[in-house]
């Protein structure tokens, strides 16, 4: 009687004094039914390096067996387990293999920034290893226009890192920016507007104010000059005539 044997019952004759020997090789050992469920279902079940179906149970002796799930494109799955019962249910669910593909990016000129979905992977040129698919790069560098492109990444099947090149453009000096002095409309950028010179000039305040208060102009009064006097003057006799109309 075992863990792991049948039940085992036999008949012998036994002599005193002498070894009586029981032969145990007709022993039948315990079996059960162990059920691999393994997502996804193609895969390939291997129990103690046997490939073994997995659309059904299997009907395997109690005790420790090794199970390995294997699949293309997936991580393989191996584990140990222990057969005591008459089911035994395991689930295995494999993980996707994550296989990067390698790229390369250079710029025109070197040293520019890379980023690569936002993060930013330093100065050209610059090797990185990404998932396949569609990504999105940019390309910065002081005094030159940024370049952002799309760019669709595949696995190479000989490991050849994927090349790509990006050319910025230098911004001109016209481009550039320069501070702007304020202008009078129609001026020139960066320069004042000429002022605008009247035929007739137009009077400030101060002399808007003494042109109204100038008087008008009079004759010119002349002086005659005083009369000759002696030291002792002489009376004089003053004739008035006077007329009278009727």
């Amino acid at each position: 009687k075992g863990t792991n044997i049948e039940n085992f019952q036999t008949e012998a004759n036994v002599t005193a004094g002498e070894r009586t020997v029981i032969d145990l090789n007709n022993t039948a050992f315990k079996s059960g039914a162990l059920n691999v469920r393994i997502n996804p279902g193609d895969a390939t079940l291997f129990i103690d390096d046997v490939q073994r179906a997995s659309d059904s149970p299997i009907v395997i002796q109690y005790g420790t067996h090794k199970v390995r799930v294997e699949k293309a494109g997936y991580d393989s799955h191996e584990r140990e387990v222990f057969l005591k019962d008459p089911l035994l249910n395991v689930d295995i669910v494999l993980t996707q293999t994550v296989e990067l593909a390698a790229i390369y990016i250079k710029t025109q000129p070197e040293g520019a920034s890379v980023e690569i979905d936002g993060i930013n992977y330093g100065p050209s040129p610059v090797a990185v290893n990404i998932l396949p698919g569609e990504h999105s790069v940019r390309a910065f560098m002081e005094n030159y226009e940024d370049v952002v492109s799309p760019i669709t990444v595949e696995l190479e099947g000989d490991g050849t890192p994927l090349e790509f090149n990006f050319v910025l453009t230098e911004i001109q000096a016209e481009d550039a920016y320069v501070p702007v002095t304020p202008t009078a409309p129609g001026g020139p950028r960066g320069t004042l507007a000429p002022p605008v010179v009247s035929a007739t000039p137009t009077p400030t305040e101060e002399e808007d104010e003494g042109f109204e208060d100038e008087p008008t102009p009079t004759a010119p009064r002349v002086t005659q000059p005083p009369p000759e006097t002696s030291a002792t003057a002489a009376p004089t006799e003053t004739t008035v005539e006077m007329r009278v109309v009727y």
